[in-house]
Parts: C-alpha cells; sequence; structure tokens
C-alpha cells in the first residue's frame, strides 16, 4: 500500500487510542511474556500505525484484534529501528507494504480509512445485514428446515458434537436454513434408479423402459426448476458465478447460519433413496460436510468474515473434530510439519481448550510456544484455495509470505529452532523408516510436496529418508 517510510515518530494524536493500548499491553503482557519484554518496540511501531489508519479505540475491545495489533506494531517498531540504525528505507518497502496490508485486514471497520482501502480487500458488493437476510429469507424452505431441524435434535450432529465437547449449555446459538436452490453433486446423487425401472438395456445415458423415463423426467424437471432458482439466488445474494457447496457457513444479520441446498436436505431426510436416488454413498460425503460447517458455528479461529486472518487454523479445526474428510491438506501437513520441526502440536492444544479454541487463546498459545511473529505469520498464511486473486491486499500478503510453505521454510531456518529442526526431522524419518520402506514413504512426501505445495518440508523430509536408505 505505501509508496515509501516514513521514518519520523509521530505525535500521539488520539489519547484515547494509546490509552487503551497502554492498559491491553499491562493485561496482554501477562498472557505473552513476549509483550512486556519488547513493549519498547510495540509502542514505538504503534503511533504510525494509528496515524496512518485513523484506528479506533474499538479495535482493542476485544483480545484477538488486541494481540494481532500488538504484534504488527511489535514487527513496525523493529523496522523503523532498522531504517534509524541505516539500513536502506528503499530496501525495506516490501516489509513495510506487508505490514500496512496486514493492518488493513485486521482493522477493517475500525479504521476511519477503510472505505479507501476496502476495495482491494475483494471484489464481492457490499450488502446490509438487513439486505443479506431478505434475499435468504426469500429461498428458505421453511417446511423442509423445520424438518432438517428436527433430524438435528434426533441426533444427526451429535457425533460431532460429542468430538468437539459441545453441551446443551456451552452450544453456541445459530440457525438452519435450507434454501429452494440446488448442487450439482447432490443432483447426481438424486438421478432416479436403474434398478427400480425394471429395464434390461442401457442406451447411453438413458434405460429402456416406461418407469425409468418417467422418474427421469421428474428429475430433470426438478433440477431445471432449482438451477433457475440458483442462478436467481447467487445473483441476488452477490455470491457471484460459482459452483454452490453442498453447505456453507454464514453469517446473517450477526446470526451464524448452517445453510443447505435443497437436494441436500432431501437426501438426508431420504437415506435409503426411495424417492429419487440411488448414489446413496455421497450421503456420508454430505453428512461429513455438514459436521464440518456445523464446527465452524461454534467458536472460531478467525477474526471475521471479511478478512478470513487465521482460517488455515479454523480450517485445521473443523477438519480435526469433523473426521479429517474434507481435503484442506495443505492445512494438515503445516500442522503436522510445525510439530516435526519445534514440537508444539497445533492439534493436541486445540484439544485442550473448550471447542477447539478461539482465536485469542490459540494466538497466545502460538505465541508462547514459537513466538509473536511466528503466530502473525501463521495466521496471515492462507490456505490455497483461499487465495482469491481478486483481492489484491490477499494477494499480496501471500506473494510475500509465500504461503504455508513460506511460513514452514523460515520456521525451519529461524535461528531458534534451526538446529531443533534438523534433528527433529532426521529422528522423524528414523522412526518412520522403522516400519515402511522408505520408496513408499519418498513417494509419499513427493506427493506431498506436489499436492499440498510443501516442497520445502516435504524435501526435507525426502533428503533425510535418502540418508537413512544409504545408512
Amino acid at each position: 500500500m505505501p509508496e515509501t517510510i516514513n521514518t519520523t515518530s509521530p505525535e500521539l494524536i488520539n489519547e484515547d487510542f494509546n490509552e487503551k493500548l497502554r492498559q491491553c499491553l499491562d493485561v496482554l503482557s501477562l498472557k505473552i511474556p513476549e509483550i512486556a519484554e519488547t513493549r519498547e518496540a510495540i509502542e514505538d511501531g504503534s503511533s504510525n500505525l494509528a496515524e496512518e489508519f485513523g484506528l479506533k479505540p474499538e479495535l482493542l475491545d476485544d483480545e484477538a484484534h488486541s494481540m494481532y495489533f500488538v504484534a504488527l506494531a511489535q514487527r513496525n517498531g523493529n523496522l523503523i529501528r532498522r531504517i534509524a540504525s541505516g539500513q536502506s528505507a528503499e530496501s525495506l518497502l516490501a516489509e513495510k507494504e506487508f505490514i500496512f496490508d496486514a493492518m488493513a485486514l485486521i482493522s477493517l471497520e475500525k479504521s476511519s480509512k477503510y472505505d479507501q482501502f476496502t476495495s482491494l480487500i475483494g471484489s464481492e458488493e457490499k450488502t446490509t445485514a438487513e439486505y443479506d437476510r431478505a434475499i435468504y429469507e426469500k429461498y428458505t424452505n421453511q417446511e423442509v428446515t423445520s424438518e432438517i431441524m428436527a433430524l438435528i435434535n434426533n441426533g444427526l450432529l451429535d457425533e460431532v458434537k460429542s468430538r468437539l465437547g459441545i453441551t446443551h449449555e456451552n452450544e453456541d446459538p445459530y440457525e438452519i436454513k435450507v434454501l429452494n436452490i440446488g448442487n450439482q453433486y447432490a443432483y447426481h446423487g438424486m438421478m432416479p434408479r436403474h434398478s427400480d425401472s425394471g429395464a434390461t438395456q442401457l442406451q447411453g445415458d438413458f434405460v429402456a423402459g416406461t418407469g425409468y423415463e418417467k422418474s427421469y423426467a421428474d428429475y430433470v424437471a426438478y433440477r431445471d426448476r432449482l438451477r433457475q432458482t440458483t442462478q436467481s439466488f447467487l445473483e441476488e445474494s452477490k455470491m457471484g458465478e460459482q459452483d454452490v457447496p453442498l453447505a456453507w457457513k454464514t453469517e446473517i444479520d450477526g446470526v451464524n447460519t448452517l445453510v443447505l441446498p435443497l437436494p441436500v436436505a432431501e437426501m438426508l431426510l431420504d437415506p435409503e433413496g426411495k424417492i429419487k436416488g440411488d448414489k446413496i454413498e455421497v450421503l456420508d460425503e454430505i453428512t461429513s460436510i455438514i459436521e464440518h460447517e456445523y464446527i465452524h458455528t461454534q467458536s472460531r479461529l478467525y477474526l471475521d468474515g471479511e478478512s478470513l486472518v487465521g482460517i488455515a487454523l479454523e480450517e485445521l479445526r473443523a477438519e480435526h473434530y469433523s473426521g479429517n474428510k474434507q481435503g484442506y491438506g495443505d492445512c494438515k501437513s503445516a500442522a503436522t510439519y510445525i510439530m516435526i520441526a519445534t514440537g508444539f502440536d497445533l492439534i493436541g492444544e486445540m484439544d485442550k481448550l473448550e471447542k477447539g479454541g478461539d482465536c485469542a487463546e490459540m494466538f497466545a498459545e502460538i505465541s508462547n510456544n514459537l513466538g509473536l511473529q511466528q503466530a502473525l505469520e501463521l495466521n496471515l498464511s492462507y490456505p490455497g484455495k483461499y487465495v482469491d486473486k481478486t483481492s489484491k491486499i490477499i494477494t499480496g500478503i501471500d506473494n510475500y509470505l509465500g504461503g504455508l510453505n513460506g511460513y514452514i521454510t523460515r520456521l525451519c531456518e529461524n535461528d531458534r529452532f534451526r538446529d531443533r529442526s534438523e534433528r527433529r526431522f532426521e529422528e522423524y524419518a528414523g522412526v518412520l523408516t522403522a516400519s515402511s520402506s522408505v520408496e513408499s514413504l519418498v513417494d509419499f512426501y513427493k506427493y506431498d510436496s506436489n499436492i499440498n505445495s510443501m516442497p520445502y518440508a516435504a524435501g526435507k523430509m525426502v533428503k533425510m529418508l535418502e540418508a537413512q536408505k544409504s545408512q
């Protein structure tokens, strides 16, 4: 964002903000000792961030945003000192750009300059809470929504609730909405059964026999009707051109809402497929996705739905408690390599916290085990599928940090962890080769390097494994 670096220390222009920051630092220093140890740099770096962004005191109302701001202020303070010591300001422009981009994501409406940078965060047309609720209400199938709610009350989500430690007392409020829209995968699962038609001969995609032809015609009419309403919903909701998910979590007028397309809900209500379906194998997939999305309604490890800061940890949490069935391999690989390199177990920490933790709890845990800047960078490392090329700020951050692979690279090469990580990678390779062949392990890590975009750590594992083979 900035083209130049201002090396002067601006005067305090917002005494309310700075007084609130001082109070925050007093509290946060007790939770993250590094904050107390580097308080001077944090205070040095906070002033010009507050001035440049016109930060409002409300930014520091919650602990998570306060921690993120403090980490950025520390980084900015260190940058100012590097320039003051004689390092070329021009050589540090990329670092300053990163700090400003991150500050924009973390502050959002808590910056008086939000309107100046909001278009750089995403391309989606902004809508009001009232508008969103009206659109979702317009497409909601109230009858089927009630049936799905009854299914949940009768135990549909009991297993995931048990894994997550959800009880009646601690469950966060959320809503269910079944929309009169479709989903391509669910359409496929709801095609009529060939075996029910009485037909004996396949003709291309069709089966001879009046029973099948009649049911297939009903299916096509059902599918085409939903395709029309789907297109209208995507346009009116401003979601744009995309494939409708099997389920998703959104926030409607401040309420966490679990949303299902109609065919998905009908498959859940008709698991034997007696009405429309023979592809019942999709039912397990649908159930795991709904569990994954339900987890997003219960606490969260990302700051907000616009910046999605912390989303890699949130997807890791949702995958862990829903059975690890929905991908996000780069998040899972990153967690594994962090544990190999440092001994810090992200999943283990989640299991110690209610519902897998919240933003502030996890940020503090990572800071105290890996460092304040390591916590900041991990939360700003987006999974591959979230790097939206239309978001200039998120793309800029991803290019600068190098995603999760870049994060693992810097972690392993950090002076604090370098020797330890080398030793631990070697030990881990030894443990693996005790029960599996080197050839199969090398193939796996080469695969991990490609499919999960983890060339640094996977390459290190290949090197260690091949060294084991030669011994």
